[in-house]
């Protein structure tokens, strides 16, 4: 007969086995992602960071890149560099105009007619002279070159005196469409001419690897600047390699078929 089970085994098994315990679930809470005015506002701080840091203001100061390329367009005092057509255009035309508006000597020189016009419209024509003779003449010396910015300064100052001094609509309008017409004509110009020098370069106006704007790239995306080689050197590098490695390759076949 089988043997029952005496209720002192019952429970002496019952206290050995212990009682099964809950599961617990922990469940991590979502993370929030940040709005997008947060982002925004992040954005905007990290581009102020840029612009007022070291790299920014000196970006600001030469209006061209650290670059030897654009060695030619700025001044350099120390470590600072400074945008020659700033330096030489822009003091001349502020100082015309304040010259017109609080010295009443000048203003009255301006304004004496000479040979049936005003001699302030005479400035403006003979600078407008030196001007078109310099842009035509610029590429064969520096020198010449910075004269040219130094006369279209004055000649901006001319013509925006001879807006004030117009005693009739049409001597207003003729002077401020002559300003502009050369501002934006200007403004264009330089931003062609700075677009096909980058592209030319060996670095293709890529500003993420360029040097002339590794600082302030780095300051702007708070980060470091991808270290890569011109595309030109890339490629010329990928060739070299790619022979090498057939040749390795077919080495070691033929050294796989002699073994036995």
């Amino acid at each position: 007969m089988p043997e029952t089970a005496q209720p002192s085994d019952l429970s002496t098994s019952s206290e050995q086995v212990p009682p099964p315990q809950p599961l617990s679930l922990e469940v991590d809470a979502p993370q929030k992602e940040p709005s997008a005015n947060a982002k925004e506002i992040g954005q905007f701080r990290a581009i102020l960071r840029a612009v007022f840091s070291k790299e920014g203001i000196q970006l600001l100061l030469s209006h061209h890149p650290n670059c030897e390329k654009y060695e030619s367009h700025v001044f350099k005092i120390g470590r600072l560099r400074l945008c020659k057509g700033c330096i030489l255009s822009y003091p001349p035309v502020y100082t015309i105009i304040l010259m017109y508006i609080f010295w009443n000597a000048a203003r009255t020189f301006l304004l004496t007619k000479s040979f049936r016009i005003a001699n302030i419209y005479w400035f403006v024509i003979g600078f407008g002279v030196l001007t078109l003779g310099g842009y035509a003449l610029k590429k064969y010396s520096r020198i010449i070159n910075d004269f040219t910015k130094l006369f279209r300064g004055i000649l901006a100052g001319f013509l925006v005196a001879s807006v004030f001094a117009a005693t009739t609509w049409y001597y207003a309008i003729i002077p401020a469409l002559l300003f502009f017409t050369g501002l934006a004509f200007l403004s264009l110009k330089r931003g062609k001419e700075m677009d096909t020098t980058c592209k030319e370069c060996e670095w293709h106006g890529n500003f993420e690897t360029c040097p002339g704007f590794r600082g302030f790239y780095e300051r702007l995306t708070g980060g470091t600047s991808k270290d890569q080689q011109p595309a030109g050197q890339l490629e010329s590098t990928q060739q070299q390699i790619a022979p090498s490695k057939v040749g390795s390759d077919t080495a070691s076949e033929v050294i796989a078929e002699k073994e036995p």
